[in-house]
């Protein structure tokens, strides 16, 4: 089992790294609430109870716990940024970002570049040749975000549920050699 420490190392200044655990289930949800507006424009709904807990557990097929990395950014012990990363996925040589949601208070200032200067930065280290994640079509400033990121669009998957809502998904992915 690789443990959080064995993989991110180093600090973003001014902010918090907390891995997460099951104790944290209140506060993410909490932080959940504070970004609805990502959460309607994902499922067509509102922040549902368990939420929280889908954030900390939900897997792709083939992968488990192990594999999974959550965390949060923190500033004065307050949840600013929310993490979810997939290590090995879709192949051994990538990590897949599932989440990375900030605080609509942040947003704009930064932090989501410092947010993945770190990823690049700690995950470059232990070797891994590219990052992955997948945009919602209709999120046109989240795919602006990581085309400035240095992520290109790869592929579209089309028509994913999620919630009420059916999706396209913009697969983009980040070089790291």
């Amino acid at each position: 089992m690789t443990l959080f420490v064995d993989v991110f190392h180093g600090a973003i200044p001014g902010y918090q790294i907390v891995p997460l655990t099951p104790v944290d289930e209140d506060r993410i949800q909490e932080f959940l609430v504070e970004c609805e507006d990502y959460q309607f424009i994902e499922s067509g709904r509102f922040v549902q109870p368990g939420d929280a807990n889908a954030f900390l557990f939900d897997l792709p097929p083939g992968k488990t716990l192990d594999d999974k990395f959550t965390f949060a950014i923190e500033k004065k012990s307050q949840i600013v940024a929310l993490l979810d990363l997939m290590r090995g996925y879709k192949d051994k040589n990538s990590w897949w970002i599932g989440l990375l949601l900030i605080s609509p208070s942040m947003r704009g200032k930064g932090l989501g570049r410092m947010i993945v200067d770190y990823l690049v930065k700690n995950l470059s280290a232990i070797g891994v040749h590219q990052i992955q994640l997948a945009v919602l079509e209709e999120n046109t400033a989240g795919y602006a975000f990581w085309q400035k990121m240095g992520f290109q669009q790869i592929e579209i998957i089309h028509g994913r549920r999620h919630g009420l809502k059916i999706h396209n998904l913009l697969v983009m992915t980040r070089n790291l050699n």
